[in-house]
């Protein structure tokens, strides 16, 4: 059983990323399980994936240090005596440190899965000014990626200044840098069988972290804090305007969910004070937001 793992900070589109693979690895006829967590009491990504007829482990928690470890442990041992896939995603939160989930493949009990490709996803709008405030975390993210794909590509992002950035942390992985409606089959191989080439390498060495470091890691993730919002069952464009105040009074980073504003249903993103709306039309019982913030 192969496994992806897709990191990414806070909105920089990693769920997007994943409906690609989804569609090119069924393409394939693999079977995929998709195992996703989300940093509070709801996740709403599940909601978010277009295909059906995958199955979806969801990890909710409010305190990934202390959680997040163990619950994947035992989702993999769900899906190891029960589903058997050909293909295992994985997507931690975008504020999560990513070695912790890496020393779980280098145990006996998980050798039946393969890490197959460490994904990470670098916004391109928000990752030079959110570098500064939090280093560590994306350094982390970084460091770790057998592949590096570039989000939200414009003709306006200023590509060297980027790249620079993006290499002070790994100098080695490629990075697919163009807008994600250009990519090739050739990129989307680069993204998805890298490792396959390298077939010597069948498991990611991770050193034991100092005591300095886990307490540093922890650290980062205190960091943060999730609030549920209960939506208005419909927003005018004022009170949606008013809700969008409400955010940046708030100083949120990360806000999405389902509202109706003016009777249209829409999947509502919302990142460091930018937002999108998409109309879709399932179906929901509830309408909630789930939005991070920076203690």
């Amino acid at each position: 059983m192969l496994v992806d793992i897709i990191c990414g900070f806070l909105g920089a589109g990693k769920t997007t990323l994943i409906n690609k693979l989804i569609s090119l690895y069924k393409q394939k006829g693999e079977k995929i399980v998709i195992i996703e967590n989300e940093y509070g009491s709801v996740n709403i990504d599940k909601y978010l994936f277009e295909n059906e007829n995958i199955a979806v482990y969801e990890m909710t928690s409010g305190c990934l240090c202390c959680t997040l470890k163990g619950n994947l442990e035992l989702s993999l041992q769900e899906i190891r005596d029960h589903i058997q896939p050909d293909r295992v995603i994985i997507e931690p939160s975008g504020i999560f440190v990513i070695d912790e989930i890496l020393t779980v493949f280098n145990t006996i009990e998980y050798q039946m899965f393969k890490l197959n490709q460490v994904i990470t996803v670098v916004d391109s709008k928000h990752f030079i000014r959110c570098r500064h405030k939090y280093n560590a975390l994306l350094g982390a993210q970084i460091k770790q990626a057998d592949v590096i794909v570039v989000s939200k590509m414009t003709e306006e992002t200023d590509s060297e200044l980027l790249m620079k950035n993006i290499r002070e942390f790994n100098v080695s992985a490629p990075i697919i840098d163009k807008p994600w409606d250009e990519l090739t089959s050739v990129d989307m191989k680069i993204i998805t069988d890298k490792r396959q080439k390298h077939m010597k390498v069948t498991r990611r060495k991770v050193k034991a972290v100092s005591r300095s470091w886990a307490e540093k890691r922890e650290a980062i993730w205190h960091e943060f804090a999730s609030e549920l919002i209960t939506a208005k069952e419909n927003y005018t464009k004022e009170a949606f305007n008013d809700l969008l105040q409400e955010l940046k009074d708030k100083n949120i980073l990360r806000c999405k969910g389902f509202i109706n504003v003016e009777h249209d249903l829409c999947i509502f993103q919302y990142v460091d004070g930018e937002y999108t709306l998409q109309r879709t039309f399932r179906p929901l019982k509830e309408y909630t937001l789930v939005a991070i913030k920076n203690m």
